[in-house]
């Protein structure tokens, strides 16, 4: 077929004198033809003259072709309906055909136009762009860039008319985008630029630019967690160029292959809170692949396939391109498992949360929700919070307070989220422990009830924990020890003041004189754990002292050891009072030792360490003793004896002890021979049926004068005990101790005002006063 050059001014030809007609022919955009006397100047389709009873295979000419063998009306209307599904040239009729010709000429932007021209048009161009030659060179390029303006214009007029033109013109535009991505260098450099991450970008910064980018991502592909049947094209094409160009893989792309790829499953927590999810997944990718993930070359190249909308199309042999320099990363296998290992420990960081907002939906931002993310999830404003406290935690090596104090002062919102429940389970508390420790802040005693009470009170401690380390629970020698030197010291009416205190944590936290060598963990854990101990009653730490005894299986010397211990510190910080003597008589029933004794024990400053016991059952029975054995505990006793000898030594003490009371000016009264002998309390009758049988008649009066009420001011509590001659604070202990004694609970509790304890009122409420 010959070509011929037309000059600017020459006459229009027609399209008889241009072509050999029997070969269909592509009219350029720009070029002018006449046909059947209508000029059509903007060309861009196929015309020839392929007669009726030809055998000319459809992959030569379809829909789209300008068949000239074919009859052309004089008139035509454009705008007239002249199309059916499927449309067709040779279908038209002539008339439509004249009508087609019509709407090339001038009316392809007309609005009211039959949108089955346009779907005609489009065939044509969608032929164009898949015939022609690979690789492109200029002159198609610029043909494609003139085609797709067309392309678009055609979807401005008649999209909202024809869904399936629509559809096509998209179709056809992402292939030849697509296309130009996969075999331009500069294209594609500029490309993948949008989900790469500076080299030089500051640590700090990272975080930010990730999320940036997969929401770029996700612009690009909405719905990142529909199912589908592969990855989007466009992204396999950036993963297969960063692994062409040995690029990192990027935490947002590693996400992005992770929510993209049809064959990953994540679990509840991902849909629940993905914002939360997405966040933590690239952190934690970036902690298990610091210098990123490297990918393998596929052996497989990319391949992008088309499906035609043209029906004159469907048998064309190239339907699809293959990319061979570009790896197709799809079916590495690996990579995706350890993505998927990564969003599974996720998942079990997000579990709690997810559980709780699936409850609470509208609580999202609820502060007993929010501790229950990891750390770095938490609003920016609470993280700054929570430094300030780690950081003067820091300065002062421990400090006190409970988990609702605890809260409110890191509380991101403290006047529309001030709401707290009164407990958390013991597993949310645990979630905010393993953010603590990221913080360097420890919480002793670690809790260890189900449902943790937010009231109360724990030490918390500085302390660098290594990558692993575990908070192991302090030995039982080394917090029986100071439960008995602060309960001892919180015994009377002083409590704990300043010099006790002082006492308390030179004496008993000395790391060469405890029971057993710490570790610097648990130098830090009795630190604070001393400090928990100062928030509790004497009622309390001797009720934690009554728990701890048995598991020590102390022997009578050790015991003796320890008593010996707590009458050096009674006479060392002045405390041979009325609270304390009562507290030690308490230890000597539970430490099966004579009270009886305890004046005179008071007054010679130390109990008499036994010497041989004698078993006389053993021998009356003719039993041998294990002699070894009792040698090692000897051993043992001689060993906690002189570490006890050593810290209340007063002659080793480095500042002056105040002076001690002596047992003849103790409270204690004396007999006729000047002897000081326990004080006997006057009998008085008492309610032998009320619970509290220990107490005394005028503590049972006001046990029940107590249970009117679930809340007492001080003056109150004062009153009721000097209407029954008991002193306050005494008598308030006595009835502590006597419901530890029988319900492992106390009966009253706080400062002022005093709350009863709701489960004492419940058990005695059939003897509430009427």
């Amino acid at each position: 077929m010959r070509e011929e050059n037309i000059a600017p001014d020459a006459p229009i030809p027609s399209a008889q004198h241009l072509f050999n007609l029997h070969a269909p022919r592509w009219i350029k955009a720009g070029q002018s033809i006449e046909i059947e006397g209508t000029i059509i100047t903007d060309g861009m389709f196929y015309l020839g003259e392929i007669p009726r009873n030809s055998t000319t295979s459809l992959k030569d000419f379809g829909p789209e072709l300008i068949n000239l063998a074919l009859d052309i009306a004089p008139l035509g209307q454009f705008t007239m309906r002249q199309t059916g599904n499927n449309p067709s040239y040779q279908d038209l009729a002539p008339s439509g055909r004249r009508a087609y010709l019509h709407w090339l000429s001038q009316g392809r932007r007309h609005t009211d136009a039959d949108p089955g021209f346009a779907m005609i048009f489009f065939y044509g161009l969608e032929r164009r762009v898949l015939t022609t030659p690979r690789p492109l060179d200029a002159e198609s390029i610029a043909e494609w860039s003139l085609i797709a303006q067309e392309l678009k214009g055609l979807a401005a007029v008649y999209g909202h008319r024809s869904l399936s033109l629509k559809g096509g013109i998209s179709r056809l535009l992402e292939w030849m985008r697509d296309y130009r991505l996969a075999t331009d260098p500069e294209i594609a450099e500029k490309y993948l630029r949008k989900f790469l991450v500076p080299e030089d970008l500051p640590e700090e910064e990272r975080p930010q630019k990730w999320m940036e980018i997969w929401e770029n991502i996700q612009k690009i592909y909405p719905h990142p967690r529909a199912k589908r049947t592969e990855i989007p094209w466009r992204l396999r094409l950036a993963l297969g160029l960063m692994s062409q160009n040995a690029l990192p893989l990027s935490p947002p792309m590693a996400l992005a292959w992770l929510h993209y790829h049809p064959e990953s499953t994540l679990r509840t927590p991902a849909a629940r809170c993905p914002k939360e999810f997405d966040q933590l997944f690239m952190t934690c990718f970036a902690e298990e692949f610091p210098q990123w993930m490297r990918l393998i070359k596929s052996r497989f190249p990319l391949k992008k396939t088309y499906s035609p909308t043209s029906y004159g199309m469907q048998f064309y042999p190239k339907l699809f391109e293959e990319f061979h320099e570009i790896p197709d990363i799809a079916p590495l296998k690996n990579a995706l498992n350890k993505l998927e290992e990564i969003a599974l420990n996720v998942c079990d960081q997000l579990d709690l949360y997810s559980r709780a907002l699936s409850k609470e939906p509208e609580n999202a931002e609820g502060i007993d929700l929010l501790i229950l993310l990891p750390f770095p999830l938490w609003p920016s404003l609470m993280q700054e919070k929570i430094k300030n406290l780690a950081e003067r935690i820091a300065q002062e090596g421990t400090d006190c307070a409970s988990f609702k104090d605890f809260f409110e002062q890191i509380n991101p919102n403290p006047q529309t989220n001030a709401s707290l429940p009164k407990r958390l389970s013991l597993r949310q508390i645990n979630v905010l422990l393993e953010n603590l420790k990221t913080l360097e802040i420890g919480v002793e005693p670690t809790p260890n009830k189900n449902a943790v009470d937010l009231s109360e009170k724990y030490g918390f401690f500085h302390y660098s924990f290594k990558a692993n380390e575990t908070q192991e629970t302090l030995p039982t020698e080394i917090r029986f020890l100071l439960a008995l030197g602060t309960g001892l010291a919180t015994s009377d009416n002083h409590g704990l003041n300043a010099q006790r205190k002082r006492f308390l944590h030179d004496q008993l936290l000395n790391p060469n004189l405890l029971p057993e060598t710490p570790s610097p963990l648990q130098a830090q854990q009795a630190k604070a754990h001393l400090l928990y101990l100062h928030t509790l009653s004497a009622a309390k730490i001797f009720n934690l002292i009554k728990k701890k005894l048995p598991s020590l299986n102390l022997t009578p010397v050790q015991k003796v050891a320890y008593l010996n211990m707590l009458i050096k510190q009674a006479k060392l910080l002045g405390m041979v009072s009325i609270g304390a003597m009562k507290f030690l008589e308490k230890l000597y029933k539970l430490f099966d030792h004579d009270p009886a004794s305890l004046p005179s024990d008071v007054s010679r400053g130390h109990i008499d360490l036994p010497g041989t016991f004698k078993n006389e059952t053993s021998e009356e029975k003719g039993l041998n003793l294990d002699h070894g054995k009792i040698a090692e505990k000897r051993e043992a006793t001689k060993k906690i004896t002189g570490i006890l000898d050593t810290i209340f030594n007063p002659e080793e003490e480095t500042t002056s002890p105040p002076e001690p009371l002596s047992p003849q000016t103790s409270a204690c009264p004396k007999s006729e021979n000047n002897k000081t002998v326990p004080e006997t309390p006057t009998e008085e009758t008492k309610d032998s049926s009320f619970p509290l049988a220990e107490l005394d008649s005028a503590h049972q009066k006001m046990a029940q004068k107590l249970l009117e009420k679930s809340e007492w001011e001080r003056a109150e509590i004062e009153q009721i005990a000097e209407n029954l001659d008991l002193m306050a604070e005494g008598a308030l202990e006595t009835i502590n101790d006597a419901a530890f004694d029988v319900y492992d609970e106390p009966f009253i509790e706080g400062e002022d005002p005093f709350e009863i304890n709701p489960e004492m009122l419940e058990i005695l409420a059939e003897f509430i006063p009427h």
